[in-house]
Formats: structure tokens, C-alpha cells, sequence
């Protein structure tokens, strides 16, 4: 509920392609005569609600509903299309937030040179205080040292690499995070891509929009290759795709709340969706 796409499309390709359990919070009963489950809820909070009034008015929704289910135990994950505003506030509610974090951040997982870079925040967080950047390099930090990175290098995601670049919460921001020693500077968006850190710091405004972009870029570039090189190359293709697929998931993680809950961009297909469940599965393991 509240994607693009219709649920009932979504719905039948995921339950055809599923391998495990599933519940689907779903407004109707959808896709009779498949394996997933599913459980009506009678209110869908719409991209356009206001967040704080959709949380206390619409408590049957879709997105309520499967919070709730992630905070009794009944599912091991969550997963959203939905209003990333009703998102944050409902798992603050409902779940809690660990000892020492303020509110939560999504952190997404993208391509780069040298294998995979964590982005963060990507659209909880638009106007982060300088002190919240801390908070988001613990937050990076402790999420990618599950993944294996022990030593992470963080970078500032900023329009120059001088320190005089940026808003003045930006240069106080990079002021702080200069202080550690692992801290690599600002970071321009032209090298983002280069490898040059594992953990890219922006706030949700500016690092949603760089998500979509880099994502549409992508995304295009890859359906020019397909349609204007010769087929011997197609296996160079493939290669590249191999290699953005597997460095890339297409959902964000919340972090900083005691759950595992995940949000997709409202224009994911089953196939991005499908691609979360495995990041969720791998999280959860």
C-alpha cells in the first residue's frame, strides 16, 4: 500500500516469486488461491496524510498494522512503500528507540568503486542539527561494522572539499566530525562514486534527492548501453548489471529503532521489493 504500482499486481508477483513466509498488510484481500498470507487492515495512510494525524487517526492502517506485528514478534521484519513520515513516527512510537539515539535515520546501500557505500540519511533527517552527525556516524558506524568494515572512512557529502564550502550548519557540522580520525572530509557528488569512503553523511532531504538521482542515472545509462552497443558485448552488460545488483539493495534500513523495518521508494516493483526481502533476510540472519 501507498506505491505506485497497484498492490494487487505487486501482491501476485511476490507470492509467485517468494521463497519463505510472508505477511502482507494490505487493505483488501488480494491474490486468492496463493501461499502468502494476508491481513486486511481497512485504512491506508496516504502519501499525502500528515504523519503525526494519520498515526493517532488511522491506527487499522496497513502501515500500523505491520509495526504492530513487528513489535509483538509476529513477523521478523518490516517492509514499507508507504509514508516514510508515518514510518519514522510510528516505529518511534510503537518500537523504541535505543538507548542513546535521538530519532531514527534510513541508510541505504549503493555501488561505488570499490565495492559498497553507505549513505545516510536518505530522507528521515532533513535539517540535521551539527550534532546529529555524530549520531549518524554511530549509527553508520555500528551498522557497518556488523557488515565487516571495522574501520569505516566517513565523508561529508558537501558542494566542494574546502571547509569553507556549504551552509554554516555544514561547516559546523564537518568542524565536528574533523575531530575524528577517520573522518575524510567533504565529499563532492562527482566522487561519491569513486570509492574514496565507506560511510557518506547528508541530510534526508539532499541525500533522498542524490538516491533518486544516482538510482534514474543508472538506470538509464544501463538502457542506452542495451540498445545502442553490438550483442557480442552483451556479457560487458551483464558484468555491470552483476556488479550495480550486487552492491545495491533498492530499500533504505531504519536505523536507531529496536526492530528491523525497511523502506522502499513508492515506484519499487516486485523485483526491488524482492531485492529488500533478501537484504532483510541477510539482516536478519
Amino acid at each position: 500500500m501507498g506505491g505506485d504500482h497497484p498492490p494487487e499486481t505487486i501482491a501476485c508477483e511476490l507470492a509467485n516469486s517468494l521463497d519463505g513466509e510472508a505477511v502482507l498488510f494490505a487493505s483488501k484481500k488480494i491474490c486468492d488461491g496463493v501461499s502468502i498470507e494476508c491481513k486486511v487492515c481497512p485504512e491506508t495512510i496516504e502519501m499525502d496524510d500528515d504523519p503525526l494525524v494519520a498515526i493517532r487517526k488511522k491506527r487499522q492502517s496497513s502501515m500500523i498494522q505491520g509495526v504492530e506485528a513487528l513489535r509483538s514478534g509476529e513477523i521478523d521484519a518490516f517492509i514499507t512503500l508507504g509514508n516514510t513520515g508515518a514510518l519514522i513516527g510510528s516505529t518511534k512510537i510503537s518500537l523504541g528507540m535505543i538507548q542513546g539515539w535521538s530519532r531514527p535515520a534510513l541508510l541505504t546501500l549503493i555501488p561505488s568503486a570499490t565495492g559498497q557505500l553507505a549513505v545516510l540519511d536518505v530522507g528521515a533527517s532533513v535539517d540535521p542539527s551539527p550534532q546529529r552527525y555524530l549520531e549518524l556516524v554511530e549509527m553508520g558506524t555500528m551498522f557497518l561494522k556488523k557488515q565487516g568494515v571495522t574501520h569505516p572512512r566517513i565523508g561529508l557529502l558537501n558542494i566542494g572539499v574546502e571547509e569553507s564550502k556549504g551552509r554554516d550548519e555544514m561547516r559546523q557540522a564537518r568542524k565536528q566530525l574533523s575531530k575524528l580520525n577517520n573522518f575524510v572530509g567533504n565529499i563532492e557528488s562527482m566522487d561519491v562514486f569513486r570509492g574514496k569512503v565507506d560511510l557518506l553523511l547528508t541530510d534526508g532531504f539532499t541525500g533522498n534527492i542524490f538516491i533518486k538521482t544516482s538510482e534514474g542515472l543508472a538506470t538509464f545509462l544501463l538502457d542506452l548501453f542495451s540498445k545502442h552497443i553490438k550483442l557480442e558485448t552483451d556479457t560487458v552488460i551483464k558484468n555491470i548489471n552483476s556488479h550495480l545488483t550486487n552492491n545495491h539493495y533498492s530499500g533504505a534500513i531504519l536505523l536507531g529503532i529496536n526492530g528491523l523495518v525497511l523502506k522502499c521508494h513508492g515506484s519499487a516493483g516486485s523485483h526491488e521489493i524482492l531485492r529488500t526481502i533478501e537484504w532483510a533476510r541477510k539482516l536478519n540472519a
